[in-house]
């Protein structure tokens, strides 16, 4: 997984990241995050932080437990 490429995308749209037990839809735009929350990270880190907006929450993943990364899905 392109972490670099991952995180820009989650700033601006929905980014569906995909598990052995399951998915997120995902994003870090401003727009769609609680109060325009802003949450830097690092694309080395090991773990990541998105907006579930399925689940209205915010989630952590561990990178190397993404099997599937898909662009652009709708909400």
């Amino acid at each position: 997984m392109d972490t670099t490429k991952v995180l820009d995308e989650l700033k601006t749209s929905v980014v569906k990241l995909s598990f052995d037990k399951g998915y997120i839809k995902g994003t870090l735009d401003p727009e769609v995050t609680p109060t325009g929350w802003k949450i830097k990270q690092s694309p080395k880190s090991d773990e990541l932080v998105v907006w579930d907006i399925s689940r209205r929450r915010w989630k952590s993943f561990r990178v190397d437990t993404v099997r599937k990364v898909q662009y652009k899905v709708g909400g």
